[in-house]
């Protein structure tokens, strides 16, 4: 899984020799733009007898890999970042390749890369196998920074289909998704079973979106971009006393997803943030030791996938989102969603949808349906076989 660019290679052609095509940072502003880069490239064989393989390619430099990987060591994995976070999003990729191969795109990877001349006993650490584990690579990265080589860190995963996102847009463009609500339906159906599938490898993904499940042939969906994933389960929640046991992971980071997917409590935990002049959460909640007042600082995981995942149905379903946040203080709309008790069937902008429809996401977004809720339940709902 760990290599360096002056050794790997796919289809026999070295990835020194790959053309890498940018993939521009949609969304984001020239003042503030995201540390990694982001490639395409198709890689194709010598052998006209074997296929091209497409690649989806992130550069991260590597002082922010080792920052990331230090803090995140220092408290057994449970650090949740402010950022995206690169270490566990190649973890979560090498473990979901390895054990639950089919929910993310094909994973290749971590390379080494040195913009430099290349370092002859770092590449010779890497062809001896010397590298065979992440600990061993960041030590390795340490040196290289401490004699003031640049280097960058490189993912590597398969090229997979679309994203959901960009699929509807043109569907919309061919005037041919709209009124489709058997295609609508398919997808609702095969992305509730993909993060059923998702939770019960014991990860949560936290940014659920329309851009980050990907649809490939026969209506595949796969998951990309896990660089807010977490731990479903933990013995280390530490705003909880007593002995230790497996809970569910609660998290005290809200700011995890897109602005339209954001859940309720995670804005609420934004409003604290703000009145105090909270920067750095972590270092602040050290000072609090009452466990009731600490709760009100953490969510859980597990349930935050679950609005996130609603308001994907929502956002299929009605081609658009409804309201812009899940803030009833800054949103018109989402406060009178919340007037109507959180449900659908008292809803007049969803009024038409079928019954059944309404069923599955009302057990989407009231946090006290979705803290009950069994995902693998949810996909018996009559509704997916009628």
């Amino acid at each position: 899984m760990i290599n360096s660019t002056e050794d790997f290679s796919i289809n026999g052609i070295s990835y020194k020799d790959w053309t890498l095509n940018t993939i521009p940072d949609i969304g984001y502003s020239q003042n503030n733009r995201r540390s990694q880069e982001v490639f395409k490239t198709e890689v194709k064989s010598k052998d006209e007898n074997t296929e091209s393989v497409k690649l989806f390619i992130k550069k991260v430099p590597a002082s922010i890999w080792v920052r990331q990987y230090i803090i995140l060591n220092e408290h057994k994995g449970e650090y949740s970042l402010g950022e995206e976070n690169f270490v566990m999003e190649a973890i979560s990729l090498a473990f979901l390749n390895k054990y639950y191969p089919g929910i993310a795109p094909k994973f290749y990877g971590i390379l080494y890369e040195s913009p430099d001349k290349p370092n002859d006993n770092v590449c010779f650490s890497f062809g001896r196998g010397k590298c065979n584990n992440l600990k061993k690579f960041n030590d390795m990265l340490i040196n290289q920074l401490q004699l003031n080589n640049k280097a960058n860190v490189i993912m590597i995963s398969e090229l997979y289909g679309e994203d959901v996102f960009k699929y509807v847009k043109n569907k919309r463009k061919e005037g041919c998704f709209g009124n489709n609500l058997e295609e609508k339906k398919k997808i609702l159906h095969e992305s509730l079973k993909l993060i059923t599938t998702l939770h019960e490898t014991g990860l949560s993904h936290l940014d659920i979106s329309p851009e980050n499940i990907l649809i490939g042939n026969n209506c595949e969906l796969k998951l990309c971009d896990f660089a807010n994933s977490a731990p479903i389960y933990t013995y280390n929640n530490r705003h909880l006393k007593g002995n230790k046991r497996l809970r569910y992971y609660e998290s005290y980071q809200p700011c995890i997803s897109k602005v339209p997917l954001l859940p309720p409590e995670c804005w609420n935990i934004v409003r604290i943030h703000e009145k105090l002049k909270i920067n750095d959460p972590y270092d602040y909640l050290k000072s609090i030791t009452n466990q009731e007042e600490r709760k009100s600082f953490y969510f859980n995981v597990s349930n935050a996938d679950k609005f996130m995942l609603g308001i994907f149905f929502i956002w299929v379903w009605n081609n658009n989102y409804i309201w812009e946040k899940a803030d009833s203080f800054n949103d018109r709309k989402f406060r009178n969603f919340v007037k109507c008790g959180m449900d659908l069937y008292n809803y007049e902008l969803t009024y038409n949808w079928p019954d059944d429809l309404k069923d599955i996401i009302n057990q989407l977004l009231p946090l006290e349906n979705r803290a009950q809720l069994s995902l693998k339940e949810l996909c018996k709902h009559p509704w997916w076989s009628n």
